[in-house]
């Protein structure tokens, strides 16, 4: 009789244990997968993302940097002599004397470009161009589209 009432509670216990492995499997399996997407563009460009660059243009319109064409270029500051413009290729981006890049005045003391606060997007392949003649400083960093 105590082998009988050993046998059935063993079986009871195994299949409990069974039951309870099917019974998580099952909530396991319908659990949904959790992927990352894409938030955005993501910084890159080797060890160092970051371009900035400076320097002197002649009256017209000169290319001062061009875009890596598997990259976009997020322009986070720029100060330009207040008569020139920023293009992307031969479209219009910052008019020069704008809000955007002139800081200190009375009418727009931290003006987003000039103390390095804008997110002014250039397209891959794109050419950065000033139109006018400027003294000028850009900064800003590469990113995946």
């Amino acid at each position: 009789m105590k082998k009988e009432s050993f046998s059935i509670r063993f079986a009871a216990v195994a299949a409990s244990v069974g039951l309870l492995s099917l019974g998580s499997a099952a909530l396991i399996g319908s659990l949904s997968s959790a992927r990352a997407q894409g938030l955005g563009p993501e910084v890159t460009g080797g060890t160092q993302p970051y371009v900035s660059f400076t320097g002197s243009t002649p009256t017209g319109s000169t290319t001062v940097y061009t875009v890596p064409a598997n990259r976009i270029l997020v322009v986070t500051g720029a100060t330009l002599t207040t008569t020139a413009s920023l293009y992307q290729d031969t479209t219009l981006k910052v008019l020069g004397g704008s809000f955007a890049m002139v800081a200190g005045s009375t009418n727009n003391p931290s003006a987003v470009l000039a103390t390095g606060n804008g997110h002014l997007v250039f397209a891959p392949g794109s050419n950065v161009v000033i139109n006018g003649s400027s003294n000028y400083y850009i900064q800003g960093y590469l990113a995946h589209p």
